[in-house]
């Protein structure tokens, strides 16, 4: 068990459950520290892991360059939903998997009922922040906006101003997104708590 801005946690998955509803109590100064403070849950996992989980987690937690955290998040779930498909249709070869691009992965899972809208909604935007980020050099994370993510809009956060601020607003905003992505998928998809990495 442990406290987070007023709330009780009693486990990892419950923290990242509640991570959005927390997020919504915070002003717009809390965020640099936030991000900083989810790196304190290293100490749950690990050094060393082989677990998908444990990797993902321990990943998205500790990068805090925005064009990286994408890219590497977008991996992560982009191999998690190669692994749906494989799952949920064992006629389709992996070969014809592997030539899916990420945009048709996604359509595949929501088309089949895998993953919930709020899943489908979120992995949709962070794979097009994800485009931006790897054909546009210029582009900075301030310039992309949260509220794409459903999440933001349900739990009514208020998206900073100032740059430095919107910077680790949309940072937080990330890193929670991904986790809770995850979190979702392991609820309807066991087998990726015991997934290996390679």
């Amino acid at each position: 068990m442990f406290y987070m801005n007023n709330f009780i946690v009693n486990s990892e998955i419950d923290f990242f459950n509640l991570l959005f509803p927390i997020l919504s109590k915070f002003k717009p100064t809390d965020y640099a520290n936030f991000n900083e403070k989810l790196k304190t849950l290293n100490k749950r996992f690990p050094k060393k892991s082989k677990t998908l989980t444990g990797n993902y987690f321990k990943d998205i937690i500790n990068i805090n360059e925005p064009r990286l955290l994408v890219i590497i998040g977008h991996l992560y779930i982009d191999y998690l939903l190669s692994k749906y498909i494989s799952k949920n249709d064992p006629s389709i070869r992996q070969k014809r998997i592997d030539r899916m691009r990420f945009k048709q992965k996604l359509e595949y899972v929501n088309k089949n009922n895998l993953i919930s809208k709020n899943n489908y909604e979120t992995m949709d935007s962070l794979n097009k922040l994800r485009n931006q980020f790897a054909h546009d050099i210029f582009y900075t994370i301030e310039n992309w906006n949260a509220k794409t993510i459903p999440y933001v809009v349900e739990n009514n956060l208020h998206i900073p101003k100032r740059k430095d601020l919107l910077k680790q607003f949309n940072i937080a905003i990330i890193k929670t997104a991904f986790q809770v992505i995850l979190v979702q998928m392991t609820k309807t998809a066991d087998w990726i708590n015991l997934e290996n990495m390679k």
